[in-house]
């Protein structure tokens, strides 16, 4: 099962205001997120952030907690320029969105 979701509010860690716990450039913090994507796992549910202004994606748990990040800015192949949208196929693909590369990225 999978599905793509734009509506931070349905996380409430994902709408804090810009100066709290979410706001940063570092794991587990946000420049500006964009979109972001829900896959349910045999781990329980992990929330795929696309963060535009740092050029990676974050993965967190469904209670936010990081798990891992990756993606690096860059014009090259998998790398990404200004991310915009997300969409995690059923076969486990993670499908990007590359804006500023003007492409779509296919990272996993």
């Amino acid at each position: 099962l999978w599905m793509r979701l734009n509506l931070p509010s349905k996380f409430p860690w994902l709408t804090m205001p810009p100066n709290s716990r979410s706001h940063g450039n570092f794991d587990g913090k946000f420049s500006r997120i964009q979109s972001l994507a829900v896959v349910e796992t045999e781990d329980g549910r992990r929330v795929h952030v696309v963060d535009t202004v740092q050029n990676w994606i974050q993965i967190l748990d469904a209670d936010g907690i990081h798990q891992e990040t990756y993606g690096e800015t860059g014009r090259g192949r998998g790398q990404l320029n200004l991310p915009l949208d997300i969409a995690l196929s059923p076969a486990g693909e993670v499908v990007v969105c590359n804006y500023g590369n003007h492409r779509v990225e296919v990272l996993r």
